[in-house]
Formats: structure tokens, C-alpha cells, sequence
């Protein structure tokens, strides 16, 4: 999509004295991240694991309730090795970011969220050699960064929200001077 597509996305939500500065969308190519060099060994585990379970279960005389919680190990495990990289992918496929010169917003599907440039107490930015990178809204608490932005966020439920980002932007470093820019320049009028 278009940067012309995506800023008529987020025209329904613009106020009159807003102006969109700038858009993008997250680069759905990007899948891995530092947090897959422990969680790509742990899925394989988990399914060898579960597949172990399951076969041993399945012929054998055991319960049937044993049957039910390995099928279900054995779903968790194959979503944790590759469906959370396909959940990753759609979901970045339908990711909006729009910067204008009072909000952050981020869209997916037709959720919105929305944060106030003058209230956002921390700005982080995670800058790539190739000038795409990651700018984070909040501080993440180490217990969540795990998940965030792996595919895994789906067992947050719904705190995800809570820990807003644009996700593998490029020439992130120019859009993070710009958010502080603006930021400055609206607690500066306060």
C-alpha cells in the first residue's frame, strides 16, 4: 500500500487541527527477532517433546483425558515453532502507522490506538544497521519483552496494547528525531 492509501486510513480519526507528517507500515518480511535465537530451540523442543507425548499417548492404553491435553501440547507447540510466524506475518500485513502533530497512531484492522505525543514518558528507539529499526512507546517490562512482537503477544491477552510500537520501520532514526521534535515542542507550549 501507498503512503496516499494509508493516510486516507486514518483521515476518519484526524481532528481538524491535525496533519499527518508521516506513515508507514511494518516491514512483514522482518519475523525474527533477537528473542527468536531462545525461542526458535525452545519450539523445536517443545514440539519434539509433544510429538513424543502425543505418539506414546495415542498408542497406548492411556486415558483419553491424556489423549486430549497432549493434542492440545501438540497445537501450542506447532503454533509456537511456525504459526506464530504466519499470526506475525497477517497481523503486520494489516498494521498502519501514522505520526501527525499531536498523536501516534497505530492501526490494525479497524482497531486504533492512539497516544498523545506530549504524554508519552518514554521513547525508545532499536536502530538496525540498514536504517530501519523500532520505536517503542513505553517501557516494556522484561517479563513481556519476550512476546512483544514474536507472534507470541497473542498469550498477553491483550496487554500487547499496552506496549505501543512502530515495528520495524524503515529510516526509523529520522521518524524517532521527529516524534522527540514534536514532543518537545508540545510540552514546551504547555
Amino acid at each position: 500500500m501507498n503512503e496516499l492509501e494509508i493516510q486516507k486510513l486514518f483521515l476518519p480519526y484526524l481532528t481538524k487541527e491535525e496533519k499527518i507528517l508521516w506513515v508507514g507500515q511494518p516491514d512483514p518480511s522482518v519475523l525474527f527477532t533477537k528473542a527468536d535465537f531462545f525461542l526458535v530451540p525452545l519450539s523445536i523442543f517443545m514440539l519434539a517433546f509433544s510429538l513424543f507425548w502425543f505418539s506414546i499417548v495415542a498408542f497406548s492404553n492411556a486415558p483419553k483425558f491424556f489423549l486430549v491435553i497432549g493434542l492440545f501440547v501438540l497445537l501450542i507447540s506447532l503454533y509456537y515453532f511456525v504459526g506464530r510466524f504466519i499470526y506475525k506475518y497477517y497481523t503486520r500485513k494489516r498494521t498502519y502507522y501514522a505520526l501527525t502533530n499531536k498523536r501516534v497512531l497505530i492501526r490494525t484492522g479497524n482497531s486504533v490506538q492512539q497516544l498523545f505525543i506530549d504524554s508519552i514518558a518514554t521513547i525508545t528507539l532499536k536502530l538496525k544497521e540498514d536504517g530501519s529499526g523500532t520505536i517503542q512507546f513505553s517501557h516494556v517490562p522484561l517479563s513481556h519483552g519476550m512476546y512483544v512482537n514474536t507472534g507470541l503477544e497473542i498469550f498477553l491477552f491483550g496487554k500487547e496494547k499496552s506496549y505501543p510500537a512502530f515495528y520495524d520501520i524503515p529510516d526509523a532514526k529520522r521518524v524517532y528525531e521527529l516524534i522527540l521534535t514534536l514532543r518537545d515542542k508540545l510540552k514546551s507550549k504547555t
